[in-house]
């Protein structure tokens, strides 16, 4: 999946040098790099392009915020429980199912399973993984359990993890790059030192060099 999260980086590095750096406007960052998460989300988990850094008030944006909102008010205790147990949605339909975020997002993945339940539209992410255990079972679970049975995900299941990929994904990491943002402006000479770095790992290959596997070096260093 590092290619998708490559492509979505790329589309924020231009936004950043052709859209931000030439207006030379201030920015709201976590707006930004809230956008740019969501992206991320997006593409890896529901396996579609939102393009919530191109489009000001995108519908996937816009309910992804409106239902962190919701998680951290009033519905949160209601929105843990449908994370782990996703079978007690019956029993919360009203607290939980008809807000409109939720009737958003569950007739989106709705669409998309029934979309990539054909062989022909099969594409290599988090959602792909899901639908081959549910498909196949967990080997895994099969190999310890040692039984014949297979554990398999519904697609209500499928829906619960992809929403909390989305809930615990966005804010937590839109605000991690808002923090590292603040800190390397606040701090040129560890900016510089970082700029040095990327440089000595990218060996002349910008444009072509995964940024996954960028950080894999960085990291390794």
């Amino acid at each position: 999946m590092s290619n998708l999260v490559n492509d979505v980086t790329g589309r924020l590095i231009g936004l950043l040098l052709e859209g931000y750096g030439v207006k030379g406007e201030p920015i709201e960052v976590f707006r930004v790099f809230g956008n740019y998460t969501l992206d991320v989300i997006a593409t890896c988990a529901f396996g579609i392009e939102a393009d919530c850094q191109g489009q000001l008030g995108s519908q996937f944006g816009e309910n992804a915020r409106q239902l962190m909102s919701m998680t951290m008010n009033k519905n949160k205790a209601a929105f843990v429980f449908l994370a782990v147990c996703p079978s007690v949605v019956v029993l919360m339909r009203n607290r939980v199912t008809k807000t409109k975020p939720f009737r958003f997002f569950y007739r989106v993945l709705e669409d998309i399973l029934a979309l990539r339940k054909d062989p022909k539209t099969e594409r290599r992410d988090f959602l792909q993984l899901l639908l081959e255990t549910a498909e196949n079972g967990d080997q895994k679970a099969e190999k310890s359990q040692k039984t014949d049975s297979k554990i398999k995900l519904t697609d209500v299941e499928i829906m619960a993890q992809i929403l909390v990929f989305l809930l615990a994904g966005y804010e937590t990491t839109g605000v991690t790059l808002t923090f590292c943002a603040y800190v390397l402006a606040t701090h040129p000479d560890v900016q510089d030192k970082l700029i040095e770095e990327i440089d000595g790992r990218l060996n002349g290959e910008v444009g072509i060099f995964s940024f996954y596997f960028l950080v894999l070096k960085l990291g390794n260093s």
